[in-house]
């Protein structure tokens, strides 16, 4: 897969993908998982706090373009987000199911964002 994304869509990819395996670790069911729910669960669940509540719509936007997050939305925002199959396989192929290498890119990305 060759797709191209943004460093703020690049870390909350990473975000969304750690997030999915720690629910797997925890027996969470593959499309319970994957299911990240509307977009103030999505801002609740990952910490994004920092960023404008605009931002993070545009930006899980920016990944459903992508073909990485189902957005389904009304009332002019996102009420339901999930990981695709191809979201999920793009990021095994970047970093193996490997919970350490995913947290570093992360920090790693996170130093590049002025405002995380």
């Amino acid at each position: 897969m060759n797709i191209s994304l943004t460093k703020e869509a690049d870390y909350l990819i990473c975000e969304l993908y750690h997030v999915y395996l720690n629910n797997r670790k925890t027996k969470i069911p593959k499309v319970q998982a994957r299911n990240f729910g509307n977009l103030s669960r999505i801002i609740e669940k990952l910490s994004l706090k920092n960023w404008l509540p605009e931002d993070i719509e545009e930006t899980c936007l920016e990944l459903h373009r992508a073909g990485l997050l189902i957005c389904e939305t009304g009332d002019n925002t996102i009420t339901n987000a999930q990981l695709t199959d191809d979201g999920v396989i793009y990021m095994e192929h970047r970093f193996s199911n490997n919970l350490a290498s995913i947290l570093e890119h992360i920090n790693q990305v996170k130093s590049l964002i002025s405002f995380i």
